[in-house]
């Protein structure tokens, strides 16, 4: 009997996404996917050692995402610090 091996089952796994790819579906530069994946915020796997590709899955993204999400809170506007006159500076 062959044994059954996780990686033929086509269904099971979603295509890897480029660093490129990452960045047009959040709006982002490059470079911020980068600083993201050297941070540890994304997940990503290098293939092909040390200067191979980078590449993410959509489930990371996704995680990601809801790592970072914030709650906006509707606030006052913060009034803006009195003026101080310094006597001692002619104009």
């Amino acid at each position: 009997m062959i044994a059954q091996n996780p990686f033929n089952d086509r269904s099971s796994t979603s295509p890897l996404l480029t660093v490129r790819d990452v960045a047009t579906r959040l709006q982002l530069s490059i470079a911020s996917i980068y600083v993201m994946i050297r941070k540890g915020t994304l997940l990503a796997h290098r293939l092909g050692g040390r200067n191979g590709a980078i590449r993410i899955r959509p489930e990371d993204v996704e995680s990601c995402l809801e790592s970072t999400e914030r709650h906006v809170t509707a606030t006052k506007p913060a009034r803006p610090s009195p003026r101080v006159k310094l006597k001692h500076i002619r104009l």
